[in-house]
């Protein structure tokens, strides 16, 4: 909690986890969530919905949303959104959302402009849009996004001893603070540093 400063009193949370594949960014989601509930069992965790991982990858085009946010009512067999209908079943879930600059922009938009807000909601459109409150959601993003630019790639980790790559990693997250609202931010939007509260 001190690295991110997460102020624990806003809703929903928003944290970003940056860096090359491999080295845990998705098990780190999955220890928060287990923190949060207050028990280690994160399969049992898994299994009340009270974690979700979702592969944005799987989601690049616009008509896979669909099967996050819901399909019209007149898609018959098509209407219930994965996402949607898990915030639903636990409205205190941790969300995961791995590789999310590789998301349809439409679903990055609807995340950075209404369910990353103070208010937070996804409209389900198999319910007539009807509002999905997202305010007491944690939302982990995580992103491979220049990793290898700032020097971060697995080999590049390998050569160094743990200070030298404490001290890498510390300057990339630098890096990042100053080019998230510029054109290297990967989520297309300068809305996103003022939605995140860490990364």
């Amino acid at each position: 909690q001190d690295d991110f400063s997460i102020d624990m009193d806003r809703s929903p949370q928003v944290l970003a986890m940056l860096g090359p594949s491999g080295v845990g960014k998705t098990e780190l989601a999955r220890q928060i969530a287990s923190v949060l509930w207050g028990d280690p069992n994160y399969a049992s965790l898994e299994s009340q919905g009270k974690v979700k991982v979702f592969a944005m990858n799987q989601y690049q085009t616009k008509e896979s949303i669909t099967n996050l946010l819901g399909a019209d009512k007149g898609n018959v067999g098509q209407c219930n959104g994965a996402l949607t209908s898990a915030i639903r079943r636990q409205p205190n879930a941790v969300i995961v959302l791995d590789e999310f600059e590789k998301a349809h922009p439409s679903f990055q938009d609807s995340c950075f402009l209404n369910a990353f807000g103070a208010d937070g909601f996804l409209s389900d459109s198999c319910e007539d849009n009807a509002k999905v409150p997202t305010e007491n959601l944690t939302f982990v993003l995580t992103s491979n996004f220049a990793a290898e630019e700032l020097g971060l790639s697995d080999e590049a980790l390998a050569r160094e001893d743990f200070e030298a790559a404490e001290a890498r990693a510390a300057q990339a997250r630098e890096q990042w603070s100053k080019d998230w609202v510029g054109r290297r931010n990967p989520f297309h939007r300068p809305e996103a540093r003022g939605r995140v509260d860490a990364f």
